[in-house]
């Protein structure tokens, strides 16, 4: 590796760690994280049309990519009901 190389490196990555250094710092000024564990309720689903509750949106194929995971299981599994 010649010099010039080595020093537009170090350059680079200089750059991403002064990036780094000030989100990290955007980070520890934020106010605190919600605590959720200590919630009580937590509520999830509160507004009509949220994709969460008995009613269903009026084109279910146009939500499937985001919500596929609940509305079939993976290739080459089923889904199991819980008795309980």
């Amino acid at each position: 590796m010649d010099r010039a190389a080595l020093n537009r490196a170090k350059e680079h990555f200089g750059k991403l760690l002064e990036a780094q250094m000030r989100r990290m710092e955007l980070v520890k000024s934020a106010p605190d994280w919600i605590d959720y564990a200590a919630l009580s309720p937590l509520r999830i689903g509160i507004l009509p049309g949220d994709g969460i509750g008995p009613s269903s949106p009026p084109n279910p194929s146009a939500s499937s990519s985001t919500c596929s995971a609940t509305r079939s299981p993976p290739a080459g599994s089923s889904w199991r009901r819980s008795r309980g």
